[in-house]
């Protein structure tokens, strides 16, 4: 997770060649926002390999200072292989939410200047697109120049609306393909699937808990998940009561919080409820995939400002190890208040520097949020450590011969 990142980013810009192009999907697995701008750098880098990779691993970063990168790449690039790997990434954001990213590709779409590859990658966004656009698109690309866009076209405007004309075998089908080794005709895949819309639902799930092993994988059906939308998806959120495994439950709810439709955010409650039953019925064990997930749950709920699991996240703080999740730090800093400033000064106090940093920070925004001084009374009772862990998070007081020479020289001034 979060804590690989800052050696990643090291090896991204002080690596050699090969462990640049292997570093890059690893940053887009882990999905860490800090990673974003080392990878639009990545689109100008020398080597069109590594402009490839760049390219694809923005995929999984929506934001639409992103697409702005990808656009640009599909415009000055000089290498073909790159402007497709742009236009596809473009395309998955597009199906994300990122509304920015279908201009450009509608645009490559029909410019009959663009290679041709470019032009039949930018045509999965067809799917995506209501019924009157997506039929005015495929009406203009009739008569296009090039063959083989015609042809795309025309294989898209006899399957329709693909959520009623896919049966469930060729879903079954699609869902296999995410697992090929040629990137185009994965990324196919996951476009397919995400316009058959809450008929793929199921079987993603279940390729999820199946692959549950890979990450890569589960990314990719992720991916398809995603791109569904909040309408097309909203089953998902049905599913989370059903699913077991950690790493697809993680996919599942980071889909959910993706999708930023609150009515489907306030259900991961249900999860962590489910989560603490599960705690309590095996005291003494602890699943740290399971933590993940339920620290995930916590940031996403924290997003949208609900406090509605709020007793169990301070119990994560409370009564967690060594080596807490940073979602569960990260979800404090959104909604915690002064009532969860001790917890976290205990949690300071046994933490490594990594986290004691994160944590530090956290603590700082609460009490400018809180507007607590250091001699408010909820430090009265701290004890020795906790005291101690404050004073070294808190900037040391000014001396009043200090403050009265700054006045001093102010008034010089």
């Amino acid at each position: 997770g979060g804590r690989a990142v800052d050696e990643l980013l090291t090896a991204l810009d002080d690596g050699d060649h090969r462990l640049r192009a292997r570093v890059m999907p690893l940053l887009a697995l882990i999905r860490d926002a800090r990673a974003a701008n080392p990878l639009m750098a990545m689109l100008l880098d020398r080597s069109p390999s590594l402009r490839i990779a760049a390219a694809r691993a923005l995929a999984r970063f929506p934001s639409p200072e992103c697409v702005l990168a990808l656009e640009r790449a599909t415009v000055k690039d000089r290498h073909g292989e790159v402007r497709v790997a742009a236009t596809c990434s473009l395309t998955d954001l597009y199906g994300t939410g990122q509304d920015e990213a279908l201009r450009p590709v509608l645009e490559l779409l029909t410019d009959s200047c663009q290679a041709v590859a470019v032009r039949v990658a930018a045509l999965a966004v067809v799917p995506f697109l209501p019924r009157a656009e997506r039929l005015g698109a495929l009406a203009r690309l009739e008569g296009d120049a090039s063959e083989e866009v015609r042809c795309r076209a025309a294989e898209l405007a006899t399957v329709g609306d693909p959520s009623s004309r896919v049966t469930g075998e060729e879903i079954e089908l699609l869902v296999a393909d995410l697992a090929s080794q040629d990137y185009a005709k994965w990324h196919a895949s996951v476009t397919r699937l995400a316009a058959c819309g809450d008929r793929a639902v199921r079987p993603l799930v279940a390729y999820l808990c199946a692959r549950s092993g890979d990450p890569e994988l589960g990314a990719r059906a992720g991916l398809a998940l995603r791109a569904m939308g909040p309408r097309r998806g909203r089953r998902l959120a049905d599913l989370v009561t059903e699913i077991d495994s950690a790493q697809a439950l993680l996919v599942v709810v980071e889909t959910i919080g993706a999708y930023g439709e609150k009515s489907l955010i306030y259900r991961l409650h249900g999860l962590i409820e489910r989560l603490a039953q599960r705690r309590s019925s095996s005291p003494g064990t602890r699943d740290e995939n399971l933590e993940r997930v339920r620290a995930k749950a916590h940031l996403e709920l924290a997003r949208v400002g609900s406090r509605v699991a709020i007793d169990d996240l301070r119990s994560a703080i409370i009564d967690s190890r060594p080596g807490v999740p940073t979602d569960i730090v990260a979800a404090l800093e959104w909604i915690g208040t002064r009532n969860e400033i001790p917890a976290l000064l205990s949690c300071y106090v046994r933490e490594d520097d990594f986290l004691r940093e994160r944590l530090a920070a956290v603590i700082r925004s609460l009490m400018r949020r809180e507007r607590i001084r250091r001699n408010d009374r909820t430090f009265q009772q701290l004890d020795r450590e906790r005291a101690r862990a404050l004073a070294a998070i808190l900037p040391p007081p000014a001396s009043r011969s200090g403050r009265r020479a700054t006045r001093v020289e102010t008034s010089s001034a």
